[in-house]
């Protein structure tokens, strides 16, 4: 019999990234064009930033930022052309242009458009076929609820992927019947950002969030699956200022250490702090694009994630 699984969680919290773990699509080609859009999206987004965060671009590669503010993204992009893809590898060489690529990754949670902008050769050759990595790592806004069946260690997987936006919650409540497990995605950098929404902060915005849907009644008889996400980038560029200020509670630690791990550590006990005594959560803490570790090569406890899934 299918095991019903939902993933939930705020926006680019990593829930696409996970349904992708579950089977990546033999016909890769089919990605190209999202990836294209992306990363020619990702260079007119940060060339129109630079002057916010008082940038300079190197004023001999002002004709390859015309180029790129001069080509459409709002629909799939078929091909890159060599004009476009010589544009954005002329800027990725730039120092300014640099500079704010690296700020952008760092603080606008957008963490694969650096990867994307640098691999723009790769990206751009002739026989291009897009890696396992670039799939996982491919931003697409999810809007509504989409399901998928799949077969995963030989247990047929109903998996719904929702949309994470506040404007797409309210279609949630239609997938909750018969869900034998939900996935709840927090990422771990959230604590850095605010939504697009309004100006709150994405981990409390986060935090609301689980705290609604682990008390939900239509989710009784639920398990939950708690995914702390974004390991490595929250253990990468953790910020203990920026983190005790969206925490004020937070006790920064006396004893030398790792300073990310101990903030770990309080952010599972703030999220398993609202859950009733007798509902079963597991929590995990992984990188959604690491596809060793979601295979249980690198995180063996996390096949018992899948048992607890499908066997009820």
């Amino acid at each position: 019999m299918p095991v019903k699984i939902l993933l939930l969680g705020s926006g680019q919290s990593g829930k696409s990234t996970i349904l992708k773990q579950f089977e990546i699509s033999d016909v890769r080609s089919e990605f190209k064009s999202s990836i294209f859009s992306n990363v020619v999206a990702a260079m007119r987004t940060i060339l129109k930033m630079m002057p916010e965060l008082d940038i300079g671009l190197d004023f001999r590669n002002d004709r390859y930022r015309e180029i790129i503010l001069g080509t459409e993204t709002m629909g799939e992009i078929d091909s890159l052309s060599r004009g476009v893809s010589r544009a954005i590898k002329m800027l990725c060489q730039d120092p300014g242009a640099q500079k704010a690529i690296s700020y952008f990754s760092r603080h606008e949670l957008s963490n694969s458009a650096e990867y994307f902008l640098y691999s723009i050769e790769r990206l751009a050759a002739e026989n291009y076929v897009p890696t396992t990595e670039d799939i996982l790592l491919l931003r697409v806004k999810t809007t509504g609820i989409y399901q998928k069946e799949v077969e995963f260690d030989g247990q047929t997987l109903i998996v719904c992927d929702t949309g994470g936006e506040r404007s797409e919650r309210k279609k949630w409540v239609h997938g909750f019947p018969g869900t034998t497990a939900v996935f709840f995605l927090v990422a771990l950098n959230d604590y850095q950002g605010t939504l697009e929404e309004n100006e709150e902060n994405r981990m409390d915005e986060s935090f609301a969030l689980w705290r609604d849907i682990v008390k939900h009644d239509s989710l009784k008889s639920a398990k939950f699956i708690l995914l702390f996400n974004k390991l490595d980038l929250f253990v990468r560029h953790f910020e203990v200022d920026t983190f005790s200020a969206v925490f004020p509670d937070y006790e920064t630690p006396t004893i030398p250490g790792n300073e990310a791990l101990k903030a770990l550590t309080y952010l599972r006990l703030k999220f398993l702090a609202q859950v009733h005594s007798e509902r079963e959560v597991y929590t995990y803490e992984v990188s959604a694009t690491d596809t060793d570790q979601f295979r249980c090569k690198r995180l063996p406890d996390y096949q018992v994630t899948v048992y607890i899934a499908t066997n009820v």
